[in-house]
């Protein structure tokens, strides 16, 4: 099996699924998104991440704005994925972080790289 077939199973197997809480709900969302954009459908990722930007809840705050700059990006609109990015609680500056910092200047290379 293809990796591309392992996350169209993904997608396919969390969609039926009713989550049990909203935990389980915001997490469904978030392989439901990394799964359309590493099989190249950011259409679809951008939607679960419209679902995902509108639930009121402290668990989808730090994560919002990271995962709709990267379904811009793979859309090509390169102003909403910077837009998306410097929302608020897209990215906490104050965390003393590599992964973080890495994060930061990975997205911006592909700003750099996007706009020539």
């Amino acid at each position: 099996m293809t990796s591309t077939e392992q996350y169209e199973d993904v997608i396919a197997s969390t969609e039926s699924l009713d989550p049990l809480d909203e935990w389980e709900d915001i997490m469904m969302l978030l392989y439901r998104m990394d799964a359309r954009e590493a099989t190249r459908h950011p259409e679809a990722a951008l939607e679960s991440i419209q679902r995902f930007t509108s639930m009121p809840s402290a668990i989808t705050d730090g994560w919002r704005g990271w995962n709709t700059a990267m379904a811009y990006l793979q859309l090509g609109d390169l102003d909403a994925a910077i837009k998306g990015f410097a929302a608020p609680g897209a990215f906490d500056e104050d965390v003393p972080d590599a992964s973080h910092r890495g994060n930061v200047a990975w997205f911006w290379s592909l700003i750099a790289e996007g706009r020539g």
